[in-house]
């Protein structure tokens, strides 16, 4: 008998990491999101941070790359910066089902530091 792997669907991963950034921002009132819709997990350490924007690690969307909305850190007095997300902005509980082009209304925000 082969051992069994239980494989997560797109977008039941997608729905953990918008709960996870939801509760970030529900606890954590400068807690801040930009999600790159891509499989990379990361991209500071790379080439591709220069290129990411939220619709992909390459760009090409014309939406603010990664890097310019990094250089935005560390935040002064009355400076203001957005969460940044590809899609459609919606309630959890109102999601698509079979979808990864959404960006949880808990976790999207603007900001701007006292």
């Amino acid at each position: 008998m082969e051992d069994e792997i239980d494989l997560i669907d797109d977008s039941a991963f997608y729905l953990g990491v918008n709960e996870v950034f939801s509760g970030y921002a529900r606890n954590h009132t400068n807690a801040l999101v930009y999600l790159v819709s891509s499989d990379m997990h990361t991209y500071t350490e790379l080439d591709l941070v220069y290129h990411a924007t939220a619709d992909g690690a390459l760009g090409g969307g014309g939406g603010l790359k990664l890097v310019d909305w990094l250089a935005k850190f560390p935040l002064k007095p009355g400076d203001t910066v957005d969460s940044v997300c590809d899609g459609d902005i919606v309630d959890l509980v109102d999601r698509p089902q079979f979808y990864t082009k959404y960006c949880a209304s808990e976790m999207v925000r603007n900001y701007t530091q006292v």
